[in-house]
């Protein structure tokens, strides 16, 4: 329709009649500025909604209100934007194209309250995506924050701590495909880390293919591991790669600090963008690179012999 990006994706757990539902949703989100239009997700095997809906505004600025209102609730500072006493969870759209363009180096992925195409920095794309680095973020004092744990809490404090002390280098910047993961439960193997981040994508989106490049934990050699995995005990931090941007931060909004993701209240998700050196990372491809080509002439002479 050419304004996906004044969409609101993610209206989670709705009333079940269709019609009332659309005028419910519709009467809701006219507070924040005109509606063109309200799509409500349907199961086609069950005919019932699956809990997901898109809301059309006339003009950015409904969407962007919305989506504000909704953020300042998940951090405490706001009422609940409910229907009929139904929390929603309510994010801004976006279409393929404009995350896989926001994907690249120029822009990334759009952040919290920023719209899609927005630039960073007065006009300047940010090439470190640094606003990024507040994806996943709780505030001290919020709602979520005093219902973690306080294990959960010093780690958060510790994560920021390491996180913002990287980024003072010119050296670091933050991923737009990779997430750093914490509170990985110890019996967990990669397999089951990426089907737990696939599916985090498809709880947002369920048409979506989420492809995972990598799953790792990192584990300690010196502990053995009770199940006999060859790299030793977990140390309950990771990472997971995505091939798209968009699906990284479905999955980062969905499973952070989810109580029931991990299977444990007292030990949630803690999900943020990782955080790469930028000349690590440049070694590796050069790297990789070299070692493509080399397979690549090997792979030449053998035919020639042949």
């Amino acid at each position: 329709r050419g304004v996906d990006r004044h969409r609101l994706d993610r209206l989670g757990h709705a009333p079940a009649l269709f019609l009332a539902l659309v005028l419910l949703l519709q009467a809701r989100f006219e507070r924040f500025g005109p509606v063109k239009a309200c799509r409500v997700v349907m199961d086609k095997a069950t005919g019932k909604p699956k809990g997901t809906a898109f809301i059309e505004f006339r003009g950015p600025a409904g969407a962007a209100a919305a989506a504000e209102a909704c953020a300042r609730a998940r951090t405490g500072k706001g009422p609940d934007v409910t229907v009929k006493g139904v929390k929603l969870g309510v994010d801004l759209a976006l279409t393929q194209d404009d995350a896989r363009r926001l994907g690249q180096e120029q822009g990334g992925v759009p952040g919290a309250g920023q719209h899609a195409g927005q630039s960073n920095k007065g006009g300047k794309f940010d090439r470190r995506n640094l606003y990024l680095a507040k994806e996943g973020f709780i505030e001290e004092g919020s709602a979520q924050w005093e219902a973690m744990s306080e294990n959960d809490r010093r780690k958060r404090k510790r994560a920021a701590e390491e996180k913002n002390q990287k980024l003072k280098s010119p050296n670091f910047a933050v991923s737009t495909l990779r997430l750093a993961i914490r509170n990985i439960p110890a019996s967990w193997d990669e397999a089951k880390l990426k089907a737990a981040f696939i599916a985090g994508v498809k709880a947002r989106a369920t048409k979506e293919q989420p492809v995972v490049k990598q799953a790792k934990i990192l584990r300690d050699p010196e502990r053995p591991d009770a199940a006999g995995h060859v790299g030793g005990k977990s140390r309950g931090f990771g990472f997971v790669e995505f091939a798209d941007a968009s699906h990284a931060l479905a999955a980062l909004r969905q499973l952070n600090n989810n109580p029931t993701a991990f299977g444990s209240k007292d030990r949630r998700p803690i999900v943020e963008f990782a955080v790469d050196n930028i000349k690590v990372l440049k070694a590796r491809d050069d790297k990789l690179a070299k070692q493509k080509a080399r397979q690549q002439h090997k792979t030449q002479q053998q035919q020639q012999q042949q």
